[in-house]
């Protein structure tokens, strides 16, 4: 969002400040992303994302790794570069 420059900016970055105030966050430890088998193919964040999707629903992304680490974990997961031109 940063690399917006235009005159509705200022608009951009309310609609996100609303979405990110109105949104639960929760916190997934490192210690517990390291764990997991696909730490050392997917790294600390796809491990991370991985893990949290779990509990949290829909994992988009584009990252085929992750898609198909997420498919073979029988995870609900939308590969974004699937539907990028819908």
């Amino acid at each position: 969002m940063a690399r917006l420059k235009n005159r509705r900016e200022p608009e951009y970055f309310e609609v996100f400040r609303a979405i990110v105030d109105s949104t639960a966050e929760t916190d997934i430890a490192s210690q517990s992303a390291v764990k997991q088998q696909a730490f050392t193919r997917l790294g600390l964040t796809g491990a991370t994302l991985l893990n949290y999707s779990v509990y949290k629903g829909r994992l988009l992304t584009t990252d085929v790794d992750l898609y198909e680490a997420a498919l073979r974990r029988k995870m609900p997961v939308v590969n974004f570069n699937h539907i990028r031109n819908l």
